[in-house]
């Protein structure tokens, strides 16, 4: 009665059965079934004991993703109003917390719209070719890479540019500071990208008429913001920002000309 051991093998559902047991200590194993199950307990005379298997790290490390990009995403998402309704006050107000995490998210974002852009854009000239789009190899990864250089990669090399001239002209910014008010200003591109994206499965010269008014609306929203976050002359602001849009334009048309001349030459040799 206070030790019992028990072993069953066999029997149409293949199971396997073993009880050591007594008043002190009882445990159960069993493995079979028609369903291939096992199942551990341990107990005593307070009550069974389940052990449950603990998740992998693998599990753990994607269950603190998601729970990173869910916070992140709900955190963008409640500064959208706030900024469509002061556009240039409440861009200051998040710049001045010297933090790029809003902005960072708004960046992030739009580089998102900008490669759905991209494929929509590449799946409708494919959809035009008909038959002959089995001869032509389109550049797929060209153009992701391209829409990750022209959104995320300018705006970081921008609020650069803005922090660097700035300071020239004897104003007061950090880093972190442009990179939230170029972040949180490409909201109003993003929404407009937004709008591209589903002209583009129509119309894919309207899709690029509608993405270049968004870059225009994004430059006037973006000069506001900087004009109200920088604290410097304002004359000088104005200055600074101009140098600056000027030459930031000169500098990064040569790299995305470089870029772009390279990927359409590799599209003709694939016609070719």
């Amino acid at each position: 009665p206070q030790n019992q051991q028990y072993y069953q093998q066999g029997g149409p559902q293949n199971q396997q059965y073993y009880q050591q047991g007594g008043p002190q200590n009882q445990q159960y194993y069993q493995q079979g079934g028609s369903q291939n199950q096992q199942y551990y307990q341990g107990g005593s005379q307070n009550g069974p004991c389940y052990q449950q298997q603990r998740p992998t790290k693998e599990a753990e490390w994607l269950n603190q993703k998601k729970e990173a990009f869910v916070s992140r995403a709900s955190n963008m998402f409640s500064e959208i109003l706030p900024i469509l309704k002061s556009p240039a006050k409440h861009v200051r107000d998040l710049a001045n917390q010297n933090t790029m995490a809003v902005g960072l998210e708004f960046m992030l974002a739009r580089m998102i719209l900008a490669v759905l852009w991209v494929l929509v854009l590449i799946f409708s000239v494919k959809s035009s070719l008909g038959s002959y789009s089995q001869y032509v190899k389109l550049p797929w990864i060209q153009g992701i890479v391209l829409a990750i250089v022209f959104t995320i990669g300018a705006d970081f090399l921008w609020a650069l540019f803005l922090k660097l001239f700035a300071g020239a002209f004897g104003g007061h910014v950090t880093f972190n500071g442009t990179v939230t008010v170029v972040g949180c200003s490409g909201l109003f591109d993003s929404l407009t990208m937004a709008i591209a994206v589903i002209f583009g499965l129509f119309s894919p010269v309207v899709s690029i008429v509608i993405f270049c008014c968004g870059a225009f609306i994004r430059l006037y929203m973006e000069f506001g913001s900087f004009f109200t976050y920088a604290q410097m002359d304002d004359d000088r602001k104005s200055y600074a920002y101009l140098v600056a849009r000027v030459l930031f334009g000169l500098v990064f048309s040569l790299i995305g000309g470089i870029l772009a001349g390279s990927m359409v030459e590799s599209f003709i040799n694939m016609i070719l």
